[in-house]
């Protein structure tokens, strides 16, 4: 440093010290760079009016400082989770880590589900840089030079299925499941209409969990129940007899199950029987019989039918006689008509009128 001209003395600061990495540096006039601990001293060369002095003289000036190291914020990753999909996977940091950065990047890619698997950004030069202490729940932990990210594989989500009902056909069924993640747990008995449990096993249960969290099994979460449903067969009805004729008693038509399992013991009863003649009547199929709860008739057609009751067309026939009739006689009550037992049953009583003509004999 130049004084003015009437000192006439040149300035120079010389530094000395120690870096942190126990480099010893100077006396240099040149400002040291390093992070450590340094002193300096001011010498006055070229006086014209004062006496030549250096810093360590009574008059000269010296004095210490301390360059720091400096902080750096540790980089942010782009994911600390991830979903097991089979492949190798690990974090990367969200701003790629260059050459001449003061740090490097290190991570072992990872497979399997885990939570305690690691990250690493490490400094170069631990003398000249530090890292910033993180913030709380950032996920990183400090330890000298080296930044530590902790980051997981979870284990990934199976969807519970729905199974396919199947309708009743008088064999035993079972519930139609293939998947290489789990297996199933299924009877060789199940033949009636109705509910039945199948037991879903996951075939890793380490890496994948079902969906919902069903767990059915104690802490056991690698099963869950699912329900598979033989539905009851819809019935096919053959109505016949629809037109009837009158005869005195209830009647009705006559209703069949036109897909019915030949073994079962079921069939069909009708109500809405009727006595009269009419045109308008309706009747009604219901199930019954011992194996009735294996089909329905719920969505099924022609669960009533129309029918008719026609009037009886009644005819007597006969030929009148008064064969042995004699003048003056009571007439004889004529002979040769017969009604048979259906025609008594609905008339009661039937009754013939006649009469006699005279005719003179010659």
């Amino acid at each position: 440093t130049k004084l003015p001209d009437d000192v006439g003395a040149t300035v120079t600061f010389y530094f000395s010290g120690t870096a942190n990495d126990g480099t010893s540096y100077g006396p240099s006039s040149t400002l040291p760079e390093n992070a450590g601990e340094y002193s300096w001293t001011v010498s006055l060369t070229d006086m014209k009016n004062f006496e030549v002095f250096t810093g360590t003289d009574a008059n000269g000036g010296a004095g210490s400082f301390t360059i720091q190291k400096k902080p750096l914020t540790v980089p942010e990753l782009d994911y600390l989770s991830f979903t097991y999909n089979k492949q190798d996977q690990a974090p990367a940091p969200k701003v790629p880590v260059k050459e001449n950065d003061p740090y490097t990047f290190s991570v072992t890619e990872q497979k399997d589900v885990g939570d305690d698997y690691t990250a690493a950004f490490t400094l170069k030069d631990v003398d000249n840089y530090k890292w910033e202490t993180p913030d709380e729940g950032s996920g990183v932990t400090v330890d000298g030079a080296v930044a530590t990210y902790t980051w997981e594989i979870v284990k990934a989500s199976v969807t519970v299925p729905t199974l396919t009902s199947k309708e009743y056909n008088g064999q035993p069924q079972k519930a139609d499941i293939s998947s290489d993640l789990y297996t199933a747990e299924q009877r060789n008995d199940w033949s009636n209409a109705g509910n039945y449990n199948v037991t879903l096993t996951l075939s890793d249960s380490t890496n994948y969990k079902w969906e919902d969290g069903t767990v059915t099994d104690g802490d056991n979460d690698e099963k869950t129940t699912v329900t598979f449903i033989i539905t009851q067969k819809k019935v096919e009805i053959i109505w016949s007899n629809t037109t009837l004729t009158y005869n005195g008693k209830n009647q009705a038509p006559t209703a069949t199950i036109n897909n019915k399992i030949d073994k079962d013991d079921v069939s069909l009863s009708v109500s809405g029987a009727q006595t009269n003649a009419g045109t308008s009547y309706t009747a009604t199929a219901e199930l019954s019989g011992d194996d009735k709860d294996n089909y329905t008739l719920d969505g099924a057609e022609n669960t009533t039918c129309s029918f008719t009751i026609s009037p009886a067309e009644i005819g007597v026939e006969g030929t009148l006689s008064i064969a042995g009739w004699t003048y003056g006689d009571k007439a004889n009550e004529p002979g040769g008509v017969t009604l048979d037992d259906d025609t008594n049953a609905l008339l009661g009583t039937a009754t013939a009128t006649f009469k006699y003509e005279y005719k003179l004999s010659s």
